[in-house]
């Protein structure tokens, strides 16, 4: 199963500002997502508020950065030292530095072309968007009313984002990461709320949901291993694997392939997609090598098609439902 996670408004918009998180955590996140690891829920109401409060949240830092000021006065008797010529003429040049990293910065603010809104444009295209309807609204309403958790002040956002995420299905294992407490439990902020928890495993058969404070705090305990450049090298091998032109490439390929620790399902994919569509790996399927780096994945190729998984089985000669799911 892929591991769903939601991610509530104030940590997306905590990356135009100075965050738990930076980029790099964002990038790891798209990543995931495109390899089938993550699924990122969404809904309207949450893109809404991201964009309604873009503006706000970047003026928190850029109205700062903006009115810095570094042609400072000294006192008359440094005059009287060398340094003092020296850093009048730096501190010049770094105010020429700043003027133009301000405008710079103040076009892309403006045009929405920041590395911060390419991100979270691009993890709310590879989210799957939950429907909000006027019974689901009206549900949120009645947990604002009744003065049930999540949120704070009758504010009926956070309900909202609550009821969407009951209503989706499956959703076994819900990892939800925000940056306040509106979710959290009033005896343990790092735990979800007692209420929501019951009611989140009252929702569907072995349902279970964490709470994360941060997005790097997610991706330390479920994706410990997680490194981006290393995660780029064994796409380019899976690529170089699908496109290998001969055996002698193959063995080399798959030689560096099986020194990482694992692949990702978008990587697992890849590699049987080689396997089972360019000759020049699954002539030598039953090759000692090739052989042992594909069955490691046993219990972690359920997920692809059927007539793949059958045509590996055949090529690799290994018994009807090798790769199957494994329970």
């Amino acid at each position: 199963m892929t591991t769903s996670l939601f991610l509530d408004a104030n940590v997306f918009l905590s990356f135009y500002l100075f965050g738990k998180d930076d980029l790099e955590e964002m990038a790891k996140l798209v990543k995931l997502i495109g390899d089938e690891e993550i699924t990122l829920l969404s809904n309207a109401h949450l893109v809404r508020e991201v964009q309604r409060r873009r503006e706000g949240k970047i003026a928190e830092g850029f109205n700062a950065l903006k009115s810095a000021n570094f042609g400072r006065e000294f006192p008359h008797y440094c005059n009287d030292y060398p340094e003092y010529p020296e850093i009048k003429s730096k501190l010049k040049d770094v105010g020429k530095l700043h003027a133009s990293l301000v405008s710079k910065a103040m076009t892309d603010i403006e045009a929405k072309t920041l590395r911060a809104d390419l991100l979270i444009n691009g993890l709310f295209d590879l989210a799957t968007d939950i429907p909000i309807d006027e019974d689901l609204y009206s549900r949120a309403l009645r947990r604002v009313e009744l003065g049930e958790p999540p949120g704070k002040n009758r504010s009926v956002g956070d309900a909202i984002h609550w009821e969407a995420l009951k209503s989706h299905s499956p959703i076994f294992e819900l990892n939800l990461v925000t940056l306040d407490s509106d979710f959290s439990s009033p005896l343990n902020a790092s735990m979800i709320d007692g209420y929501l928890e019951e009611e989140w495993i009252a929702s569907g058969f072995l349902r279970s949901v964490r709470l994360f404070p941060s997005l790097s705090g997610f991706f330390k305990e479920r994706f410990p291993a997680i490194e981006l450049s290393v995660e780029f090298e064994k796409d380019e091998l899976v690529g170089r694997l699908k496109g290998s032109p001969n055996f002698a490439e193959t063995h080399e390929i798959i030689n560096k392939l099986t020194g990482f620790e694992g692949l990702t399902r978008g990587q697992i994919r890849g590699v049987f997609e080689a396997l089972t569509t360019n000759s020049q790996v699954g002539w030598i399927a039953t090759d000692a090598d090739v052989k042992e780096f594909y069955v490691r994945f046993e219990d972690n190729a359920w997920f692809l098609n059927t007539s793949i998984r059958e045509r590996a089985e055949e090529l690799l000669e290994v018994e009807s439902g090798f790769f199957g799911l494994p329970f």
